[in-house]
């Protein structure tokens, strides 16, 4: 096995490439020029914060309503990914964002190979300081999509800790 370092399972230190889509909700002034950040959080450790601007993998305009963006993130391997936490810095003329969708695909240590499967971690939530929960920080689970899925089969197990 790996072994353990202070309760959590060791992970050696490799770099990865991880695909970030981000899919912005499409309804009225959902999309926004706001600088947007994310960090990916997996059972060996977390990635840094990353600015997705400086991440696009084409130049266009960002975070627009009914947009699907495409980044690409280069950090340390996280291991499974257990969340992701995406905010804004709040500053552009639009500080309000309406999240729809974050899918976390990695893709090894190799940033032009295939994705080695796929996360979807759905919001559905206005990041704003005015709109909705009043807040421009979420952290996001899989756990939705996992009731979906649990609906055709066997429920998930669950891991008392």
């Amino acid at each position: 096995g790996l072994g353990m370092v202070r309760g959590a399972p060791f992970v050696p230190q490799v770099r990865c490439a991880y695909r970030v889509i981000v899919v912005t909700g499409d309804r009225p002034h959902a999309g926004t020029d706001c600088e947007v950040m994310i960090r990916l959080h997996g059972e060996g450790r977390s990635s840094g914060s990353h600015r997705l601007s400086a991440c696009s993998v084409k130049s266009k305009t960002l975070f627009q309503r009914g947009s699907r963006d495409e980044f690409l993130v280069q950090d340390w391997d996280v291991g499974p990914l257990k969340r992701v936490s995406v905010w804004h810095d709040g500053k552009g003329t639009v500080p309000h964002w309406f999240l729809q969708t974050v899918i976390v695909e990695p893709l090894g240590d190799n940033a032009s190979g295939r994705a080695i499967g796929s996360s979807s971690f759905e919001c559905g939530e206005w990041l704003s300081p005015t709109e909705g929960q009043k807040k421009v920080r979420v952290e996001l689970t899989q756990h939705k999509a996992d009731r979906r899925i649990s609906t055709a089969g066997r429920p998930p197990t669950r891991h008392v800790l």
